[in-house]
């Protein structure tokens, strides 16, 4: 699209953005790997070289990735680039494509999906691929429909919503965040009357509760979602601690009307204590402790814990609920 072409340094990840001479509306072929070119003649938005292959949103240079491209893009409603990580002619991003699939989806500005990066889509066997789409076209296989790797399908899916819903994604302001495991950012966007506001945790450990800290975003006592697993929980002390799942992946948003669920007790305590159940949205959930028989509990039960554990032991309860907007889990760790 035709537009004022403005120049810009993304320094923090030895990004540029220059301008030319040229207004020939093909210098969407760029050629270097480490420039984003955008034309004085007037394109406001421009394919995105830099991020092909997924290096730049791999778990070492996403932050500064996501840091640089907030900032270079989001902060001037006149500009936009177009980031993609496989495309027809020069290479197939695939190995890691759980982390290379969020770093991709949570990325600031534009993104492009080439089809069957959310399937795990192999070349075609047996052509050697020269890396400027090799003889036969080796990266333009069919669509893998009878073999799509589903495991990547449904984290693509779940992140693509995720970013779907959010207008903070993909155009808000980009702060990091710390965080027990993996990287952990806040996503704030404030313009022409709709306010948005998200934040991610990506590549951390595996089935690991991860704490973050979350800054400015949200205060205490702020019941969170994770979109990923529909958990819940609640902001104490400015932090928030959720699970990151198989995929080490968390999505934290406002509730949306789910069943939001806690239990409030002291995180560290000898002998027994007395928790209390919280429930909003809901009449009742099911309650388990540590993977044992569920039982129900409502509003304002109490439960005694810890006469059968040991000095340094954790105890986990976990409840599930459902209403007429869906269901959710909640777990809460001692």
């Amino acid at each position: 699209i035709y537009n004022k072409a403005p120049s810009k340094e993304i320094s923090s990840t030895g990004l540029s953005v220059t301008e030319l001479s040229s207004g020939d509306g093909q210098l969407f072929f760029i050629e270097h790997a480490d420039r984003i070119e955008d034309t004085q003649g007037g394109f406001d938005s421009m394919i995105n070289f830099s991020t092909q292959g997924g290096g730049l949103l791999s778990a070492g240079r996403v932050k500064g990735t996501y840091d640089g491209f907030a900032k270079a893009i989001n902060n001037d409603d006149s500009f936009n680039v177009l980031s993609y990580v496989s495309s027809h002619d020069s290479v197939l991003a695939r190995g890691d494509l759980i982390g290379t699939g969020s770093g991709l989806l949570l990325c600031p500005g534009g993104i492009q999906i080439f089809y069957g990066d959310e399937t795990n889509r192999p070349m075609v066997s047996g052509v050697p691929n020269d890396g400027n789409g090799g003889a036969g076209h080796s990266l333009r296989s069919d669509m893998n429909w009878d073999s799509m790797d589903t495991n990547v399908l449904e984290h693509w899916q779940k992140v693509g919503v995720f970013r779907n819903n959010h207008i903070s994604v993909g155009a808000g302001s980009n702060t990091s965040l710390a965080s027990t495991s993996g990287y952990a950012f806040a996503r704030d966007y404030d313009k022409n009357g709709i306010t948005d506001k998200v934040i991610g945790c990506i590549y951390a450990n595996a089935n690991t509760d991860v704490t973050i800290s979350v800054g400015d975003t949200w205060s205490d006592g702020q019941y969170l979602v994770n979109a990923y697993d529909q958990s819940s929980a609640v902001v104490s002390n400015g932090k928030v601690t959720f699970n990151s799942g198989k995929n080490g992946t968390i999505l934290v948003e406002e509730p949306d009307g789910r069943p939001l669920m806690s239990v409030k007790g002291d995180a560290e305590f000898t002998g027994t204590q007395t928790v209390t159940v919280s429930l909003d949205k809901c009449e009742q959930a099911k309650c388990s402790i540590d993977g044992g028989n569920k039982f129900i509990v409502k509003d304002g039960d109490t439960i005694t814990i810890g006469n059968t554990a040991y000095d340094g032991d954790t105890i986990t309860i976990t409840l599930e609920a459902e209403n007429e907007i869906g269901s959710s889990e909640s777990k809460a760790t001692f």
